[in-house]
């Protein structure tokens, strides 16, 4: 990769490519790149990470320091600072979408559902789940709040890949039903199905899904919840301000 310098008159000024504002993209480069870290980062680590010049990470730092959405360690290193911590708890206090999808999440577990979960889009490649509530089974799958998962993972990857920028057109049967179902997902023994969710204007706002190991996921367990997990992100849907739109099953 290419290092960036973001002190150069060519490299720093001005929008960037997409539209935005470049210094503004690299200090979300560097945000990106704490959060996805393992732990506490040096100059060198968000370096490699992003592209960018260790001149340039540590001045993009610094304002986001004096911000207070990076803190740094005595021992050189640096993490997100609690500056994240109160712009998710405003995310939690603004956003209708949790008190909304938290509802419809432990409506379906007390059901007796598998662990339900909402996924949104992250990037072109990549998912995050939003929210998830564990079944009351003994064995669970391991996914929390906040993972990061790929998109070839299961049929809730599939869904959100179906409704991605471009659409893959050997998805469009996934796309139509607005649903799938991925029992074995990488041959690990555990399952997933998912249902489309969108907002005003028809957009795909993410997927609500439920998973657990695969030796539940029977045919007959698929058909009964199908229509369950299609109705409650139709009601999501409906709260959010979207519209419902016709599905079909799609073919065998």
């Amino acid at each position: 990769m290419d290092k960036i310098d973001a002190g150069s008159p060519e490299k720093s000024s001005g929008d960037s490519d997409k539209g935005g504002v470049k210094a503004v993209d690299r200090a979300l480069m560097v945000m990106g790149a704490l959060e996805r870290a393992p732990g506490p980062q040096t100059l060198t680590d968000l370096s490699v990470a992003t592209g960018l010049y260790k001149s340039a990470v540590l001045r993009l730092i610094e304002s986001l320091k004096n911000a207070g959405y990076v803190a740094r360690f005595s021992n050189g290193k640096y993490s997100l600072g609690p500056g994240v911590f109160r712009l998710g708890a405003a995310y939690e206090r603004l956003n209708p979408i949790r008190e909304y999808i938290g509802v419809v999440l432990n409506n379906l577990v007390s059901e007796g559902s598998e662990s339900a979960s909402f996924h949104a889009p992250e990037g072109t490649d990549s998912r995050i789940c939003m929210m998830r509530v564990d079944s009351h089974h003994s064995t669970l799958d391991r996914i929390a709040e906040g993972d990061i998962l790929p998109l070839d993972r299961g049929a809730t990857g599939q869904l959100i890949a179906a409704f991605g920028t471009p659409k893959d057109e050997r998805l469009e049967e996934v796309r139509i039903a607005q649903f799938a179902a991925s029992v074995g997902i990488d041959d690990s023994g555990w399952a997933d199905m998912a249902a489309a969710v969108f907002g005003p204007n028809g957009k795909f706002r993410g997927a609500l899904s439920l998973s657990g190991p695969a030796v539940r996921f029977t045919d007959a367990m698929i058909d009964r919840w199908r229509p369950r997990i299609i109705n409650a992100a139709r009601n999501i849907t409906l709260e959010l301000g979207g519209q419902i739109s016709s599905t079909r099953r799609p073919k065998a």
